[in-house]
């Protein structure tokens, strides 16, 4: 259906849009849309922002990019494959991204949008506060949503797109299924990175195959500074109206020396910001973006957002104060992070290289094709309990996740020892791989297979197990966030798994993982990394080096202020092996009952209580 108004000029079709009748007869859905079909017929229009005021309002008041300038880009109509958003707290990104899912959801039929977050109560906070306050106040929402479900956890809308949330913290398992043509990744710094691929595979089947990270950073090696690193990395550059001088607001290069003293007069007129050099108020308004690497505009554009650039700051002499209070009152990490969107280095590695290798005392050289025979010997020496640990391949934004091996066996001492372990190539099949650890398990003939329940170790595990490994000696275990109640814990079958699993406190389990290693009583066979140890491309092939990449991060939650503490991996780095010793430790400890007491020195366990009913004997 087409309307028969004669509607001649632009700015006429623009205020038609915000109207509900038109010469005594109601509009309807189908005329709203043939408005917009001839708007963007008359003006060769790049970018959906002139949209925004007509489809969205926030605060009762139509919504632009007035204030949040720095914005504009991510609006444009031809997008890179990738975006990237790093930026420091309160500077409008939520408000962006929400706008961004509305529009392109109401402006392209059929579109798939996912909303992740690490959290639950994120996401929830993110679809009711922003997505939903938009679509319920939008003045276009009867020909947005009307009679369409608006969940938390989805939303749908009238021409057929939807937009769907979800978290994951540690497991990515509830994404599975997805098909989406964009990924909105929110909080990156706080995401696992070997749950990223998971994600990212909701968009196999999609043409526009769209990624879109936002977040705060952290230190110089979390997930969000590494994918910032391999995009262009766009600069707000103000030139000086006095001395000409560009100011690049970077650690860098001038940001800490554009930060200029306090002043009751500070206004648009008269901004906090500074020139670095001749210290006269610049307005960030006359910046603009720079692209510190433009090849990579077109396919992964970097942008980056301190707070200093936005007007709610840098206009209003109670909130400059407020961020100058920030500057010299707040941990250095935080105002970093916060304040000016920079990472900085707070992470502190949870073990030395000469902690490790004074913990590869076994002797055993670890040739991973061929192992060296010491390790059969030590094999019929007799361990209370074996297990041959899984840790499957992860792959994340930095791309060094494979899939890894390791042969642990707990003594009558109460020491556990690593004999064994073994790091896949890249590019293996799921059937290469359940057959290759079938080899060893026939080979080694261990009391458990342990390995991780993340669903890429399905198919490898029915392998094992039609082939005769016995179903109840196959111990799949999923991480968790930090909880109160016991390290692991035994989940039956439900709706939601049909395979029974354990879940296993990630955090509080690579901390005893570790003490283990300090006090001598996780032991290894010979280290096997240093200078020699590298590829051609300069990364360590060690498996022990895993170990050095764990790091802790203890940081203060801006919502409720409290402490977080949590172990991750430096980006760019692998940590499958110490997951793969994580996990079978884990598991030895909880079939024989044999956790350790740190305090007694001669002796790590006591009252070994070996479950028989968990593993037996078997034949291949």
């Amino acid at each position: 259906m087409t309307t028969t108004f004669q509607i001649p000029e632009i700015s006429t079709l623009l205020q038609h849009l915000s109207l509900d009748e038109l010469e005594g007869r109601k509009l309807n859905y189908f005329d709203y849309f043939d408005f917009l079909h001839q708007l963007y017929q008359y003006v060769p229009i790049r970018t959906i922002e002139p949209l925004l005021p007509l489809l969205l309002s926030f605060k009762r008041e139509p919504l632009t990019l007035k204030d949040h300038f720095v914005f504009s880009p991510l609006f444009n109509i031809d997008r890179p494959r990738s975006t990237i958003v790093m930026a420091g707290r309160q500077v409008g990104k939520s408000v962006c991204c929400g706008s961004l899912l509305v529009t392109t959801s109401g402006c392209i039929p059929g579109f798939q949008s996912l909303y992740v977050t690490p959290l639950g109560e994120q996401m929830k906070r993110f679809s009711v506060n922003y997505v939903k306050a938009l679509i319920s106040t939008s003045p276009c929402r009867r020909i947005l949503t009307a009679g369409c479900k608006q969940n938390i956890d989805h939303k749908e809308f009238l021409n057929t797109s939807k937009i769907q949330f979800s978290f994951a913290s540690d497991s990515a398992d509830r994404i599975r299924g997805i098909t989406a043509d964009v990924c909105y990744f929110d909080e990156l710094q706080d995401f696992n990175t070997s749950n990223l691929p998971v994600i990212e595979s909701t968009l196999s089947h999609s043409n526009w195959n769209l990624r879109f990270y936002t977040g705060t950073p952290k230190t110089m090696d979390n997930t969000l500074t590494v994918a910032w690193q391999q995009s262009s990395q766009a600069e707000w550059w103000i030139p000086c109206p006095k001395c000409g001088e560009q100011n690049i607001p970077a650690l860098e290069y001038h940001l800490e020396d554009m930060i200029g003293d306090w002043h009751e007069d500070i206004s648009e007129e008269s901004p906090g910001v500074v020139c670095h050099k001749c210290k006269t108020p610049i307005n960030p308004r006359t910046g603009r973006w720079v692209h510190r690497f433009p090849k990579r505009r077109q396919d992964f554009s970097g942008y980056h957002i301190p707070q200093i650039l936005l007007p709610h700051h840098y206009a209003f002499p109670d909130t400059w104060k407020a961020l100058l209070d920030k500057r010299d009152n707040w941990p250095k990490a935080r105002y970093y992070n916060e304040v000016l969107g920079e990472p900085y280095d707070i992470g502190q590695t949870l073990l030395t290289q000469a902690e490790l290798m004074s913990a590869c005392n076994l002797g055993i050289p670890n040739n991973q094709e061929y192992p060296d025979p010491k390790v059969m010997n030590k094999l019929h020496e007799g361990y209370l309990c074996t297990a041959l640990a899984a840790d499957w391949a992860g792959g994340g934004i930095d791309s060094v996740s494979y899939t890894v091996l390791a042969l642990i066996g707990l003594h009558p001492s109460g020491h556990v020892d690593v004999l064994w372990g073994k790091r896949f190539s890249g590019g293996i099949e799921h059937e290469y791989e359940a057959n290759d650890c079938l080899k060893w398990v026939k080979l080694f003939h261990p009391n458990l297979f342990v390995h991780d329940y993340t669903g890429a170790g399905a198919l490898r595990e029915t392998i094992l197990i039609h082939a005769g490994f016995p179903y109840r000696s196959t111990i799949p275990i999923e991480y968790t966030r930090p909880r109160k109640s016991n390290l692991i814990v035994r989940v039956p079958a439900n709706e939601t798994h049909s395979r029974e699993h354990w879940t296993l406190d990630k955090t509080r389990s690579l901390q005893y993982t570790i003490q283990c290693i300090k006090n001598g009583y996780l032991r290894f066979f010979s280290y096997d990394g240093g200078a020699e140890a590298k590829n051609l491309a300069g990364i360590s092939t060690s498996l022990l080096d895993d170990f050095l990449a764990l790091t802790e991060e203890k940081t203060v939650s801006p919502a409720t202020g409290a402490e977080n503490y949590v172990i991750r991996k430096q980006a760019s780095k692998s940590d499958d092996f110490a997951h793969a010793v994580n996990m079978g430790l884990m598991a030895l400890w909880e079939v024989n009952g044999a956790y350790p007491l740190f305090a007694t020195q001669s002796d790590p366990t006591y009252n070994y209580s070996l479950q028989e009913d968990m593993y037996g004997d078997y034949n291949f």
